[in-house]
């Protein structure tokens, strides 16, 4: 499927076309609590395979894929391990090394987009943080906390700080609010060595990452 306007360049033009729009479907957010539809949610994660590692990411539509820049890099492949075990292989279709988003293209695969928040949080608004933390086959951990406060990173950029657990691995993974919508990404935190979690942790705004990488929400009329 051509997830571009059909004025916009090409899937190859993209890698070079900032001002292009990738127009993705907004789904309708969740109302009910998030334990409701936590099953599905899971499904809609999954773990990004690195040279030296893995992170995690999460699909925004039923063929992209949201992570983090520093999980996939320069690379113009990904291997991706989806919550049942299933394996199938992604492109980076688009990247913002500084605000640290990347978008990998897959074909479909029957995953459920989650949908997207984006208004704001509050402090103290309960969070949950879903992802591959530490191991890979740890896919699909759920952690729960509270927004701490945002701050204003070394970049200039807004984050979101919040206590809700995250390791090596979660990079990438969703920031869910308790109705099971997403509202940020996971890209960093503050711990021993970064290795453990001190409870201190970053997350980027979900609508800022959109912002970045230039994703606006199409009308369900309009084509792809």
């Amino acid at each position: 499927m051509n997830v571009l306007s059909a004025k916009a360049p090409s899937i190859l033009d993209i890698l070079k076309a900032d001002d292009a729009e990738l127009k993705i479907l907004r789904y309708p957010t969740r109302t009910r609590t998030i334990t409701d539809a936590i099953d599905q949610i899971r499904l809609s994660v999954a773990t990004i395979e690195t040279e030296s590692g893995h992170g995690s990411g999460f699909f925004i539509s039923p063929t992209l894929i949201m992570t983090n820049f520093h999980v996939v890099g320069n690379n113009q492949f990904m291997r991706i391990t989806l919550l049942t075990g299933r394996k199938i292989l992604g492109e980076v279709i688009r990247r913002h090394p500084k605000r640290d988003v990347a978008i990998i293209q897959v074909e479909k695969s029957g995953q459920i987009p989650i949908p997207i928040r984006t208004t704001p949080l509050k402090i103290t608004e309960e969070v949950y943080a879903i992802g591959s933390p530490l191991d890979k086959e740890l896919s699909g951990t759920v952690t729960r906390g509270i927004v701490s406060k945002f701050s204003t990173n070394r970049a200039g950029m807004e984050d979101i700080q919040a206590d809700v657990d995250i390791q090596g691995g979660n990079s990438g993974g969703p920031l869910l609010d308790n109705k099971g919508n997403v509202v940020g990404i996971s890209y960093a935190g503050i711990g021993p060595k970064g290795q453990f979690s001190a409870g201190v942790n970053f997350f980027i705004p979900i609508a800022d990452a959109m912002r970045s990488l230039n994703i606006i929400f199409r009308k369900r009329n309009q084509p792809s």
